[in-house]
């Protein structure tokens, strides 16, 4: 095996996994986690920040160090006859609502989960339009709100 050059910067490490041992295992030696708001409700956050934080301690880390990141999967309003909004307002495991809807749950999520990075995944509607509303709305609506 022919070996290359080095990376030209770290390369960080993400891990994808809510068990308790991988979440200590992420504290101990990844850079982040990124975990899905369909499978990991907001309300289960505490607890797995938790179990990263005891890894990360163990390791004689500082907690601080691990990002957090959450995929966002649902659908924006686009005032364009948002038929799809309807329905997938009645499902507790997608993200749906107005621009002003996501801006307040991304800014609660952000100080009460830890969580420093979204990423959305829009799952009905006008798909392209809803990440136009995402980058040129939400995002910076987001970021003011943060001063």
């Amino acid at each position: 095996m022919q070996e290359g050059r080095a990376p030209s910067h770290p390369i960080p490490i993400w891990v994808g996994r809510r068990g308790p041992r991988m979440l200590r295992l992420t504290g101990r030696l990844a850079d982040g986690l990124l975990v899905s708001h369909n499978y990991v409700p907001p309300q289960r956050m505490g607890e797995i920040n938790d179990l990263i934080d005891e890894g990360a301690q163990a390791a004689g880390r500082s907690p601080n160090e691990i990002r957090r990141g959450y995929n966002l999967m649902g659908i924006i309003a686009t005032g364009m006859g948002d038929a799809a909004l309807a329905e997938y307002r009645t499902r507790g495991e997608y993200v749906s609502g107005t621009v002003q809807e996501w801006v307040d749950k991304i800014g609660q999520w952000l100080q009460l989960n830890r969580l420093d990075t979204f990423i959305f995944w829009p799952v009905a509607g006008d798909q392209q339009l809803q990440m136009e509303i995402f980058v040129k709305e939400v995002v910076p609506a987001v970021k003011e709100g943060l001063g």
